[in-house]
Formats: structure tokens, C-alpha cells, sequence
């Protein structure tokens, strides 16, 4: 930080204002923070500016014609030029490259924003996809969260919808007739089980999209609740619209129990084909247990001739061992005979030689 010398003769008018000028630009402010999927790219888009530059940046996502987009203010002021929102994925989508994301983060600029794009895959379809901003890479829920965006669809391309779309309570989310529900009751009911962010937002574009587009973001945000969730928000439903007087309810209640019914007996067929694969692996098990039990003896006998094999190899061993040492044996006693016969020649003639003489004296 820089320091003013007040006691000067000659006081910098200048530097003092832009020192100022300075505190007041690091002065902690909220951040907007923004997440969209082009339509033409497999790419999570990531926007962080200062609050102030809130709706421009909102107008120019319009003027993109940009649909697949969130937006949330920061739950923390930050201090411009200095900190950072650190990136963490969740729900239905991951970064191709994960380890890249453990540093990755969108820096708080003081007068423009901050873009960052992440390659991203999807390795869910039944769980909406989500961005979460830490002031630290330890992404500490309670003390560090900054802030958060939800995505009521997937990227365009990594999801096509109307060829296969997600259920709910085994009835696809675009069923013309699910879509028929009345929408202010359906997020009624949502408020109990989905994030209140995400109701607000559906409630808010009931004023400038069809009942029917809304409904079916939201019912593919309840395809991914969990199956017992998805049990009790079915019962609600049902219950509310069949206490609705509105017209046209008791066949959209009739189309969710159609379905319901439909789940169920697919979870009982499938219930049943783990029976069967469960029986089938237990008599396989007794089956390989009995030719276990009837190769024993067969193996028992094999056991014994290879003992055998061994002992009458190891007989074997022995005689070709003592054959080798009598051959050995014979060679040295041929060649004792043979020293001692050489020795007796030699003495014999040493004999004939010496005896003549003592006769002589």
C-alpha cells in the first residue's frame, strides 16, 4: 500500500486523488455471476462481472438468443481485482478434463467481466446440471460458497429431448397430456423437493413462455429426484389435482397413474428377471460344486500316480547315480593296477641289476 507523506512542502494533488480513487475501487461489492451452453457447442460458458453490470450482460445473452442460461448474484461481497470465484461441477455434467478444474477459476475484475469456458460431458441424464463458486479450492460449503447456478436443461448437443426423453413416474416429460397440468400447482407441489431458486425461476417464466415449456423443464428437473422422492411428490400431485376444480385435471391424473402403474410393473419385471438370474447362478453354483465332487476321486487317483511317477523317477535317479559311481570306481582300480604293475616291472629290473653285484664282493 502506498504511503502519503502529509508533512510535504509540495502535496501531490494527483497521487492523493488517485490513492483515493483506489481504496474506493477495492472496496468489497457484490458479484453477478453467469453460466450459459451455446447451442452449438458442447461448451459451458462462465461469466463473473460486478453487479452494476448486471443487465447488460443479460441483454447481450438475449441479443445471442442464448436459452440454455443462469444467472445468480454473489451470497459474499468480493474485493475487485483480487479475489476469485473457484469452479466446482455438479449434477449431471462433468469437465472433460477434471484435474484442470481443482485451480480453475473466474477472477473478480473491477470494470469488465471475467469469461471462461469449460469443455464439458454429461454423465447423467436424471440429475440437472449445476456450478458452484468457492472463494477457495477447498470448497468449504459453510464458510466459502460464493454462489451457485442451476440448469434446467442439458447442452443441446449432448441431450436430444424429443427422441429420448426423460420420465417421470414412467411418463415421458413431453407427454401432451402431462404437460396439460395445471403449472402454478405442479410448482406448488415442487416448492417441498426442488431448490427455491429453481421454482422462482420457473414461476417467473410462466409470465413469458407457455405453461407447457415451463412444465416440461420442470418435470425434467423432477426426473432426477430420487425414486422414493419421486413416489411422494406423485401422491401429493395426484391428491392436489384431484381436489382442483379447475377443468381438465382428472385426465392428466389418470395419465400419471397410467404411468405410476407402468413403473411398477416394470420394476416388478425386473424383480423378477433378478430371480431368475439369482436362481440360475445358484443351481450353476451346485452344478459346478457336484463336478467338483465327482472329479475329487479322479483327481485322488491322478495325485497318486504322479507320486508315484516321482518316486520311481527318484529310483531311477538313484541307479543312474550308482552306475556312475561304480564306472568310476572301476576306472581308478584299473589305474591302481596299472601304477602297480608299471611299479613292479621297474623293481624287477632293478633287481637283476643289483644281485649280480653283491654275488661279486
Amino acid at each position: 500500500m502506498p504511503i502519503i507523506d502529509w508533512c510535504q512542502d509540495i502535496f501531490n494533488v494527483a497521487g492523493a486523488i488517485g490513492y483515493l480513487s483506489s481504496l474506493i475501487s477495492k472496496q468489497p461489492q457484490l458479484a453477478a455471476f453467469f453460466g450459459y451452453f451455446p447451442d452449438s457447442h458442447d461448451i459451458l460458458y462462465l461469466i463473473c462481472c460486478p453487479s452494476y453490470m448486471r443487465n447488460q450482460v443479460v441483454a447481450e445473452l438475449v441479443n445471442d438468443n442464448i436459452k440454455s442460461s443462469s444467472k445468480a448474484d454473489s451470497l459474499k461481497k468480493m474485493i475487485p481485482g483480487h479475489d476469485k470465484a473457484y469452479v466446482s461441477l455438479s449434477g449431471g455434467i462433468k469437465a472433460v478434463e477434471e484435474d484442470d478444474m481443482d485451480n480453475f477459476y473466474l477472477m473478480f475484475e473491477p470494470d469488465d467481466r471475467n469469461l471462461q469456458q469449460v469443455p464439458v460431458r454429461v454423465t447423467s441424464d436424471k440429475r440437472p446440471p449445476g456450478v458452484k463458486f468457492y472463494s477457495s479450492t477447498k470448497h468449504d460449503e459453510d464458510r466459502q460458497l460464493l454462489g451457485r447456478l442451476y440448469f434446467t436443461s442439458l447442452s443441446p448437443l449432448k441431450k436430444d429431448f424429443e427422441k429420448t426423453p426423460l420420465e417421470f413416474v414412467g411418463v415421458p416429460t413431453n407427454d401432451e397430456t402431462l404437460l396439460q397440468a395445471d403449472a402454478n400447482i405442479v410448482l406448488g407441489v415442487g416448492r417441498r423437493f426442488v431448490d427455491s431458486e429453481i421454482c422462482e425461476n420457473h414461476l417467473k417464466r410462466l409470465s413469458s413462455e407457455s405453461s407447457t415449456s415451463v412444465l416440461r423443464t420442470f418435470f425434467e428437473v423432477l426426473a432426477g429426484l430420487k425414486s422414493e422422492d419421486q413416489d411422494e411428490f406423485f401422491e401429493i400431485l395426484v391428491s392436489d389435482l384431484e381436489k382442483s376444480s379447475i377443468e381438465g385435471t382428472a385426465h392428466v391424473v389418470k395419465r400419471l397413474r397410467q404411468g405410476k402403474a407402468k413403473m411398477i410393473a416394470v420394476k416388478q419385471e425386473l424383480e423378477r428377471a433378478e430371480e431368475r438370474i439369482e436362481l440360475v447362478e445358484y443351481r450353476s453354483a451346485e452344478r459346478a460344486s457336484e463336478i467338483e465332487e465327482a472329479l475329487d476321486p479322479h483327481d485322488t487317483k491322478v495325485l497318486k500316480i504322479e507320486a508315484l511317477q516321482q518316486q520311481s523317477q527318484g529310483l531311477d535317479d538313484y541307479l543312474d547315480q550308482s552306475a556312475q559311481a561304480n564306472a568310476l570306481l572301476s576306472k581308478f582300480l584299473t589305474m591302481v593296477l596299472a601304477i602297480l604293475q608299471i611299479l613292479l616291472i621297474i623293481y624287477t629290473a632293478l633287481a637283476r641289476k643289483v644281485i649280480p653285484l653283491t654275488r661279486t664282493r
